[in-house]
């Protein structure tokens, strides 16, 4: 965490002379150094910039402006820029970038606060993608690096015991970011909700994807009484976990019965026999072989078949298929089952054609 100073002195002189007797030896570019100040004391005698520590400096004055002094503003002014290596403001621009932030210009503090930490660390726009979902997100605090990437991918989903000692760096919560506007349609504004409410119920982590050689996890977290999600990064690296192999080759694991199968594939249990069964009890839809895609279609057909009779049991099955087919992104299966419906369709009553024709045009 960084350090909080809170130093009282009564002329600008005397405020140079304080930056020697603060240790800040590792500071650099990529640091800041913010200055709450009331700006009303103002010496006139020259003075020098020698002891500015090498980072930058900011001024916030926390009175209202008719109470400063133009001349130490003017002062502050020079000092930021000289701080980022700018010695002359010819540029009205210029000495308008460097103007302290006046807490006058804000409606209350809780404004003034949040404008001064939007421009100091401003917030990364990142977008979550689900398989075909995505929504726009921020990270609290702000991965300051910018070393992610701008898209962060879901590729996977693992039981939380796999990976409960895996070291991890960059913790952040995930929060929605609401400066998008309202136009969100309903999947972008509950992803995060939904999302949250399934790792947790499921006992998982979701594996995702930050850029080319950076892997990570997202998982829930109890923070008082509600829960959140967080986003942990792996070491740098595809190969950064010792039991697991390289990120780019991971691929869901069927479950064997056999414990002793040595397989490169990360073992994420998938709750699914070979042949998925229709008749057993709180069976998890699961297409890691043909026959899973067979089967959910040969029952959509059988029922499409009976209906109207069956007409509650059919669209119960098309909303199960089409969500999963939606969470892993096969939206080429969507266009493949449209096109079987609307055969199907040919064969038999105008009933069944009206609900196919409602079918396919809500697939599309």
């Amino acid at each position: 965490m960084r350090p909080f100073f809170r130093i009282a002195v009564d002329a600008s002189a005397d405020f140079l002379s304080l930056f020697s007797l603060m240790n800040m030896d590792k500071a650099n570019q990529s640091s800041y150094l913010l200055v709450l100040t009331d700006a009303a004391a103002f010496t006139p005698e020259e003075i020098t910039f020698e002891n500015l520590p090498k980072c930058r400096i900011h001024f916030a004055v926390v009175v209202d402006d008719q109470f400063v002094c133009d001349d130490q503003i003017a002062r502050f002014v020079a000092i930021s820029a000289k701080s980022e290596g700018l010695t002359n403001i010819d540029d009205v621009d210029d000495f308008l970038n460097y103007l302290p932030y006046f807490k006058s210009d804000f409606e209350n503090t809780d404004a003034y606060c949040t404008a001064i930490a939007e421009n100091i660390c401003p917030t990364v726009k990142i977008t979550l993608k689900c398989g075909m979902f995505s929504t726009d997100i921020k990270l609290l605090p702000s991965e300051m690096e910018n070393e992610w990437d701008n898209q962060i991918e879901i590729i996977g989903f693992v039981k939380s015991a796999n990976l409960a000692n895996a070291p991890s760096f960059d913790h952040h919560f995930i929060v929605r970011d609401d400066k998008t506007g309202d136009n969100r349609t309903s999947d972008e504004n509950y992803l995060l909700n939904m999302l949250c409410s399934a790792l947790q119920i499921e006992d998982s982590v979701a594996i995702c994807r930050l850029n080319a050689y950076t892997y990570g996890t997202i998982c829930p977290i109890r923070e008082s009484n509600s829960w959140q999600l967080s986003i942990q990064s792996f070491p740098l690296g595809l190969n950064s976990l010792s039991w697991i192999p390289n990120f780019e080759d991971l691929t869901i694991k069927e479950e064997h019965d056999n414990a002793s199968n040595d397989s490169e594939d990360l073992s994420a249990a998938v709750d699914c026999s070979a042949r998925l069964s229709y008749s057993a009890t709180n069976i998890r839809t699961c297409w890691n072989d043909v026959h899973g895609i067979q089967s959910d279609v040969q029952k959509l057909v059988r029922l499409l078949r009976k209906m109207p009779e069956r007409t509650t049991a059919f669209y119960t099955e098309l909303n199960r298929v089409n969500a999963y087919a939606c969470a892993i992104g096969a939206e080429d299966f969507l266009q493949k089952l449209i096109i079987i419906m609307e055969k199907e369709s040919e064969n038999y009553c105008a009933v069944v054609k009206k609900h196919c024709s409602h079918v396919c045009e809500r697939l599309r």
